[in-house]
């Protein structure tokens, strides 16, 4: 159950969920007409790749490079979408300077309303710093037609990458809030309105 906070006590908030189930959008309906702090979690993580780069590269090979000595994140992709091995002791090199950097960036909004949108809340440990968690939720098909649509993936690749994302811990972990997402933007956008009203008041 939700906490009723005081009305100048800020609030975190975690919203997860797939590859195009909307989590996005719900976190920019808070940032853009709510006013809480967008973390955008995979930002991070290319912040992330760059400041690790010579331990991802000592890992996963100098194929994984590119000329300038950038990690080519395509190569990369295709040694560790397909390997869950290989998944896990890349996020054990990420995992841990993205969540320093994040505690790092709210310590600069330590009086505003934070959304954190990441698919990976639970396996960064930024649970633990939310005073709810938010799962929006979507039909496999109309997040494999997003996916499609956005990346210009044939059905195949986003079909795999929505049996991948079933490992991770959100999918069986309690929300405090679902959103439901397979309908047009303004659906939900209402949602999150009602969800907004109740924590703010």
């Amino acid at each position: 159950m939700v906490q009723k906070k005081k009305k100048n006590e800020r609030w975190i908030v975690g919203i997860v969920g797939k590859t195009g189930s909307g989590k996005s959008k719900a976190s920019k309906i808070l940032s853009e007409k709510y006013g809480f702090v967008h973390i955008d979690v995979d930002r991070f993580g290319h912040l992330a790749m760059v400041s690790k780069r010579k331990e991802v590269a000592r890992a996963f090979g100098k194929s994984i490079l590119n000329q300038d000595g950038s990690i080519n994140r395509k190569a990369l992709g295709n040694i560790v979408f397909y390997d869950r091995q290989k998944r896990f002791q890349l996020n054990k090199i990420l995992h841990p300077e993205m969540k320093k950097e994040i505690l790092s960036f709210l310590e600069c909004f330590s009086k505003n309303h934070i959304v954190i949108d990441a698919a990976l809340l639970y396996e960064i440990k930024l649970d633990c710093l939310c005073d709810l968690v938010v799962r929006v939720e979507a039909s496999e098909a109309d997040n494999r037609k997003r996916i499609m649509k956005k990346r210009g993936w044939p059905k195949s690749k986003a079909e795999n990458i929505l049996n991948v994302q079933n490992e991770l811990k959100f999918i069986h972990k309690k929300a405090d809030f679902i959103l439901f997402n397979n309908g047009t933007k303004d659906k939900l956008e209402r949602q999150v309105d009602i969800m907004a009203n109740i924590l703010l008041g």
